[in-house]
Formats: C-alpha cells, sequence, structure tokens
C-alpha cells in the first residue's frame, strides 16, 4: 500500500506538472490569439474610420448625411475602446498587464473625465457633484490605465441613475492614501449580488430590463487598481433622508511610488506627449517652427512616398489619399519595402508592423542603419497601441508611431511637417556647402531651428567633403571616384545627396574645389596658376572665369582684396 502510495504521488505530480504546461501553452496561444484578432479588427477599421473623416472634412452633403456620417465614427470609436478593452482583460486575466507609472494631479485628471460625461448628465438631466479638499493632489498610476477605470465606473453611475438623479464624485487626502468615491442614488446593488460583482463576465439580473453590459468592465477595473497595489469596494444603501446615495465605489490608492517596480516608473519627460490639465494630451503633430515653414515652398519638387503594407485595402486607402499629392511607391511586406528603398531613396515611408518575411521593426532598423537611406523619415502605422511597442518603434529608429485606425488628416499633417523639416535641413546644408566658410567648419551642428536629429546627415555630407578635398587636386576626379569610396551605386548616391542637400555631387565637389581655391590665395603664397593646378584645374583661364562665377570677381581682384 505504501508502494502504490509513493507510485500514485509521483504519477499524479508528473500529471499535474504536464497539465500546467500545457495550461501555460494555451494561455500563451489564446493571447497570440488574441493579439491576432486585435490586429486584425484595427486594421477594418481603419477602413471604415479613415473613409468616413475624409467625407467629414470634405464637409459636402446634406446635414443628414452628415450626421449619419458623425453616428457611424463614434460607433466606429466606440467599438475600438472595446477591443482596446478586450485586449487589457485579457492581459489582466493572464496576468500580463504592465503598468506605466508616471506623476499626475489625480484632481484635475478626473475632473478631465468628468467633462465627457455633460451631455449624457445634461440629457437624463442628471446633477454632478464633484467636491475636493484640494485642487492639487499628486499620485502616482497608469494614466491610460486608470482612465479606463474611471471611465467605466462612471459610465456605469450615469447609466443606472434615472432622469433628475445625482451622481457624486469625492477626492479625500490623508497622510498615505487617497480615496475616490463614486456614487449615485440609483436603483442601487441587492445584496446577493454584491459579492459577484467583481467577478469576470457576471452580470446582474436586471428583473426583465436588458443589460447591455458584458460583465467585464468591472473586472477588469478591479485588476488595474489590485496592480497600484490598492483597493476597489463598493457598497450598497438604501436611500433616506439624510443620505440619498445608493451605490458608492470606493478606490483607495497609496501615495508615493515605493509600491511599485522600477521598470514600471517612467519619468514624465519619456511619456509620450504634453501633460495639460492633469491629463495628458497625446501629440499629434511635430513641434516645428510653423513661420518659417511658411517660406518654404513644398510643392517646388514632387516628393516620393513609400507605402509598405501587407493589406492591400489599408495601402489602396493611403494610395488613395495622396496620390495627388506625392508620387507613390508601393511594398507589400517589409522585405520587398527595402530592396525598393534601397533601390529607388524615397523621401518618406509609411509602413506597417506586423508584415510577413520582414516585420515594421526589423524594416524600420533596417532603412535607420544603412547609410544609403538612413535619412529617410519612417512612420510606423501599427494596431499594437501599448506604450512597450511605441518605446519599441521609437527605439528601432522611426520619427512617428501611430496607431490604428489613424486619422488620415493626422498622418498628412506627420508626412507634411516631416517632408518640411527634411526640405529645412536640405536648405541649411544646401546654404552652408555654399557659403564661404572654411572646409573644416563647414556644416554647423547646433542648428537652433531644427531639433538635432540630423548627426548621420552631417557625417555623410562631411564624409562626400573630406573625399573631395583628398582628391582635389586631381584633374580626373569625378563621381565615379566618390561612388567607390562610399560605396554605393551612382544613382543611389546621386538621389540621397539630392535628398539631403538639394545639389548634385558635382556641384559639391565644385563648391569644395572652390572654396579650396579661395582659402589658397587667402595665404598669399601661390600664383593664381598654381592655386588652379592645386585644384584640379589645368585650363587657368576656365578656372578665372567659373572662379568669377561662384564669387563675382576674378581670382586676382579676389587676391588682391583679401590683402587689403
Amino acid at each position: 500500500m505504501a508502494l502504490a502510495g509513493i507510485v500514485f504521488l509521483i504519477t499524479r505530480y508528473f500529471f499535474l506538472r504536464a497539465l500546467m504546461k500545457k495550461d501555460k501553452q494555451l494561455t500563451e496561444l489564446k493571447l497570440n490569439f488574441f493579439n491576432n484578432i486585435s490586429h486584425e479588427i484595427r486594421t477594418y477599421l481603419s477602413l471604415i474610420s479613415a473613409p468616413i473623416e475624409r467625407l467629414l472634412l470634405a464637409g459636402k452633403g446634406t446635414d443628414s448625411e452628415i450626421h449619419q456620417l458623425q453616428t457611424i465614427k463614434k460607433n466606429t470609436d466606440g467599438l475600438l475602446e472595446l477591443v482596446n478593452e478586450l485586449m487589457d482583460f485579457r492581459k489582466a486575466e493572464t496576468g500580463n498587464l504592465q503598468l506605466h507609472i508616471s506623476k499626475f494631479n489625480i484632481v484635475t485628471f478626473i475632473q478631465s473625465i468628468c467633462e465627457s460625461f455633460e451631455p449624457m448628465a445634461l440629457s437624463k438631466n442628471i446633477a454632478t457633484k464633484f467636491s475636493t479638499g484640494t485642487e492639487q493632489i499628486d499620485l502616482y498610476f497608469d494614466r491610460e490605465q486608470m482612465k479606463k477605470v474611471i471611465f467605466n465606473l462612471l459610465s456605469n453611475a450615469y447609466k443606472f441613475t434615472s432622469e433628475g438623479g445625482l451622481v457624486s464624485i469625492t477626492i479625500e487626502d490623508d497622510v498615505s492614501q487617497v480615496s475616490i468615491k463614486i456614487a449615485d442614488n440609483g436603483k442601487g446593488i441587492s445584496p446577493e449580488n454584491i459579492q459577484g460583482l467583481f467577478r469576470n463576465y457576471f452580470q446582474e439580473n436586471d428583473y426583465g430590463h436588458q443589460n447591455t453590459g458584458y460583465g467585464i468592465g468591472l473586472a477588469l477595473s478591479k485588476s488595474i487598481i489590485t496592480l497600484h497595489s490598492g483597493e476597489l469596494t463598493v457598497e450598497s444603501f438604501i436611500p433616506t433622508k439624510e443620505n440619498d446615495l445608493s451605490t458608492i465605489f470606493t478606490i483607495i490608492l497609496k501615495k508615493g511610488n515605493i509600491h511599485f517596480e522600477n521598470d514600471q516608473l517612467i519619468p514624465l519627460s519619456y511619456d509620450f506627449g504634453l501633460q495639460k490639465n492633469g491629463i495628458q494630451k497625446i501629440i499629434e503633430m511635430p513641434e516645428l517652427v510653423t513661420t518659417e515653414l511658411a517660406s518654404i515652398d513644398m510643392h517646388a519638387r514632387k516628393y516620393s512616398l513609400l507605402i509598405v503594407e501587407d493589406n492591400s485595402d489599408v495601402r489602396q486607402l493611403i494610395v488613395d489619399t495622396f496620390s495627388h499629392l506625392y508620387l507613390i511607391l508601393e511594398a507589400q511586406n517589409g522585405q520587398t519595402g527595402f530592396e525598393m528603398a534601397t533601390e529607388q531613396i524615397p523621401d518618406i515611408i509609411v509602413s506597417d508592423v506586423m508584415m510577413p518575411e520582414m516585420d515594421g521593426y526589423t524594416f524600420c532598423h533596417k532603412i535607420k542603419t544603412d547609410e544609403r537611406t538612413n535619412h529617410i523619415p519612417i512612420i510606423l502605422l501599427t494596431a499594437k497601441a501599448s506604450a512597450t511597442n511605441h518605446v519599441n518603434g521609437l527605439q528601432v529608429g522611426a520619427d512617428i508611431y501611430l496607431t490604428k485606425p489613424f486619422s488620415v488628416q493626422i498622418l498628412e499633417l506627420h508626412i507634411h511637417n516631416l517632408l518640411s523639416l527634411s526640405e529645412r535641413l536640405r536648405k541649411k546644408y544646401s546654404e552652408q556647402l555654399v557659403a564661404l566658410t572654411p572646409l573644416n567648419n563647414l556644416l554647423i551642428h547646433n542648428c537652433t531651428a531644427v531639433q538635432e536629429k540630423n548627426t548621420t546627415e552631417n557625417e555623410f555630407i562631411n564624409k562626400i567633403v573630406a573625399i573631395a578635398e583628398a582628391g582635389i587636386s586631381n584633374p580626373n576626379f569625378d563621381v565615379e571616384m566618390i561612388c567607390r569610396h562610399i560605396g554605393m551605386s551612382q544613382t543611389v548616391l546621386y538621389k540621397k545627396v539630392r535628398a539631403l542637400t538639394n545639389m548634385t555631387i558635382n556641384d559639391i565637389v565644385k563648391e569644395v574645389r572652390f572654396k579650396k581655391s579661395a582659402e589658397l590665395l587667402c595665404q598669399n603664397k601661390y600664383t593664381i596658376y598654381e592655386v588652379a593646378d592645386m585644384v584640379g584645374y589645368n585650363d587657368t583661364k576656365y578656372f578665372s572665369r567659373e572662379f568669377k562665377k561662384q564669387f563675382g570677381v576674378s581670382p586676382r581682384d579676389y587676391k588682391q582684396r583679401q590683402t587689403l
């Protein structure tokens, strides 16, 4: 019997271990399934919302048609919120929901969310009472996740409060914690349902009335608050004269950040946006000096836009949106896109993230680490909306990271601003190349009008200048020699240099030669014939004629002026 018992325990141990391993694999499969489904739903939502947005921006049609479009847009946004909630719910259920903690003013944060419920409150004539002891209470929390909790509790409060009712929000500041109470004087919750309220998929029996919830909102809210090391509780009373509130949800959050892991804490400067009134406003457009952009002719040349997207419908949507503005190049995956980018050298790239053969992150990394293409701005479009994926996208070199469904207007503004930035850099480089400055100080690195993101571009132009300067005395020095030194084909090098400086390689070599000749003339050590020979010109008359075109005076007059 003892031997049989030992065999039974050993067998049971291995059986349970195999069962747990299988359960873990099943969980991973479920998560992958949810991720893939989320991507597909977001892609189709993009195909719905983007054309609707274009129609709304056009402003054509009757008031009734515009109202119907606005209704479609509103419900599309609602469906997106539901997808996000399902994804977060699944992550919380499997312990994979990650927090990104920063410090915010909880008072203005909640006030900003309350403002979105004003239309509902007005339509049902519900009074909203907001009370707090102070206007400034700093707390550490995940803004996006906490927004879902507050939004869910307020949504339930307004939904289950009858017309003419009351919704109350109270924030109490204690020494070590902050309590947030969201209460209403609706029908209340029966005692037998209180215990199961935060259970997954739980729905209260509404006595024949249709319950439009899904039973995941409160369960997700409970999980989020627990991850914050806080508490979420509920109380339900029979309204009295002294207290007319029937249901009170209470959130208790600890002050400080010692109860969070170090990898959960994110400095506010790294958070993707600007804090405004305690709730962050996402930056939807690069910060550029728009007054200076006005002087740039964006239509002086036809820019090329490479679209890398495996979904033909989404790709066609972007083509239809921008084909009248740019020359369009199309690629079905990252591998094809990379080959096309290195051959065509487009002015800007818009790429998806989840693609066959080569995903968007790998594609972006290869573009930004290849000397032929590292100057090209890249916009990543993806259904992966988490902050972690956002960080991954920016770390591999993406200039902009947009989540699906994306706004075509915002995408157009991003493309315009990135091209404007490239145009300003191009203008700056060409001005500095033409300017009469020493070769070793050719490029200025502290350009105040543009954020310092062009270090690799500086290095590349300096490399071209250094090669040209090294071969300056050779009259047979040409573009082919530069191509061999750089390791690029003549076509690719021409396109890259043209994109960076709006000049040809011959123009740069010519600028370097005459800049050097001006330096040599200033030294007053050499004759004009010697200077011409030193910068690669055998014909002194031709050199003098070209020098006068460059500087407006002959080499002799220039030398005399410098001597005086």
